[in-house]
């Protein structure tokens, strides 16, 4: 999307946007770049989301550094996605950090799915925070400190219907999309309604029914079950 197709506020966002990336310049001596708004090819979902990159002269930037950009943009009410994309034609692939507002939302009950093999563990520990070793999904790089749920169980025939948004459909697509090739997942309820008072709930970026849980560690067992199967 050219700068001459923007609408007066796209403009404006942008150019917050690109404010935003000169405070990181002087707060962290990093370069960060804005690629462009969505709404774009990558997702239909959101129209108020930023593609962003590090400069190539920054080189590969350190963990620590990167989460210390992430915690401070996300202080200031932002969300922050990594991912990273296939640069068109060939094989390689780039860092792209995605920023978008967040759409904080109140959810009494969420539903998870998650591989049967976990069940055990989590009703010994709880549900915890996503980590690199237990994350299912080999595209995404931002599911670290994050939990995921959707707002609707739905049907065990909603199988393979994206649009109906639910717990099942989830359940059917990471079954057969998954790092661990384990076809065996369950759905569990989650009781939102006390115990997370310091949590973020809101939107997740990519996608329609996706509910990101943020800024704690563990939801308690006491407030999870087994709705499926």
């Amino acid at each position: 999307m050219q700068n001459d197709e923007l609408t007066p506020a796209q403009r404006e966002l942008l150019e917050s946007r690109r404010r935003l990336m000169d405070e990181v310049r002087t707060r962290f001596d990093i370069w960060m770049v804005c690629y462009y708004l969505w709404p774009s090819d990558e997702s239909p979902y959101r129209g108020d989301v930023t593609s962003h990159g590090f400069s190539e002269s920054e080189g590969i930037l350190a963990d620590d550094l990167r989460n210390q950009i992430r915690l401070w943009i996300e202080a200031k009410n932002l969300q922050w996605s990594r991912q990273l994309v296939r640069l068109p034609g060939t094989m390689d692939f780039q860092e792209r950090i995605y920023i978008g507002n967040i759409h904080p939302i109140t959810l009494p009950f969420g539903y998870h799915a998650t591989r049967r093999s976990s069940v055990d563990a989590i009703f010994r520990d709880g549900l915890l925070a996503s980590v690199p070793e237990r994350q299912v999904s080999e595209s995404r790089l931002d599911c670290e400190g994050n939990i995921y749920v959707v707002g609707k169980l739905g049907v065990p025939q909603d199988a393979g219907n994206r649009e109906a948004y639910s717990a099942h459909w989830w359940r059917d697509h990471l079954s057969r999309n998954n790092r661990f090739n384990d076809p065996d997942w369950v759905i569990l309820e989650i009781d939102l309604r006390q115990g997370l008072e310091n949590a973020l709930i809101c939107k997740d970026i990519w996608s329609v029914s996706g509910i990101v849980i943020s800024g704690v560690d563990r939801i308690a067992r006491e407030r999870i079950r087994i709705v499926y199967p």
